[in-house]
């Protein structure tokens, strides 16, 4: 059986983050671990660069679908 504590605690350890507006939400968690200078300064680094960011695939319409596709072959008798 797999343990799923540590995902758990990992998303507990975590706040929200809110670049976007209400209309194009663009949220990203960060560890509440850093300082809240850091916060602040990583803050501000993703605000000055939110363009470069990919927040929807209408974001990028002309890629290609097996640029951002990944097929993960398994057995036929494999558990996923």
């Amino acid at each position: 059986m797999e343990d799923h504590r540590n995902q758990t605690s990992i998303m507990e350890d975590t706040i929200i983050i809110k670049l976007g507006t209400t209309e194009e939400p663009k949220e990203i968690k960060i560890r509440i671990s850093l300082t809240l200078e850091e916060q602040e300064e990583f803050t501000s680094l993703l605000r000055e660069f939110i363009d470069v960011f990919v927040w929807s695939y209408k974001d990028i319409p002309d890629i290609d679908r097996d640029i951002v596709e990944y097929k993960i072959s398994l057995y036929l008798n494999a558990k996923p």
